[in-house]
């Protein structure tokens, strides 16, 4: 079997689709600790600064161009809109849901990279939102969760190396 069929393994920090599906439709305090648990490691995953090892020795997933605040700016932007305007059973689901197209573009302009492992998360979370308010706000916690970490570790990043 060469390289070309050999499915990608996924790096244990991307969350998968059953805990974000637990994540965004259970509201008690258990999964709330669990959720924050797991969207640390993955918010610094995404922004984990890539090691010069080669490509071989690398774990999974690094080999890949990290995630800048810059990149989900404009997705979280709009959600944080969605956020404090008053909740809509129609309007609301389909403006989350045309977030997808801006998260499929911010993958592809940035050359996939980790991108594509926080589109898959959050086209997930979507997914799981529906029209159900509670839902809508439990989804607001784990992006702002994520972005939250991935800002902590990019900034964390650039004091170890120096930079701004």
């Amino acid at each position: 079997m060469n390289s070309y069929n050999k499915p990608q393994a996924v790096p244990t920090e991307v969350l998968t689709d059953a805990e974000i599906k637990r994540f965004i439709t259970q509201e008690d305090v258990d999964t709330a600790r669990e959720m924050v648990k797991r969207t640390e490691d993955f918010g610094r995953f995404l922004s984990k600064p890539k090691e010069e090892k080669p490509k071989e020795e690398k774990p999974k997933g690094e080999e890949k161009e990290p995630v800048s605040t810059s990149q989900i700016r404009d997705v979280y932007g709009t959600v944080k809109k969605l956020e404090v305007a008053p909740w809509h059973k129609v309007k609301t689901p389909r403006q989350l849901l045309l977030l997808k197209p801006r998260l499929e573009y911010a993958a592809a302009r940035h050359n996939k990279g980790r991108m594509e492992y926080l589109k898959k998360v959050i086209n997930k979370a979507i997914d799981c939102v529906g029209d159900d308010e509670d839902n809508f706000k439990r989804f607001c916690q784990f992006f702002e969760a994520i972005v939250a970490y991935q800002v902590a570790e990019q900034k964390s990043g650039k004091q170890k190396t120096g930079g701004n």
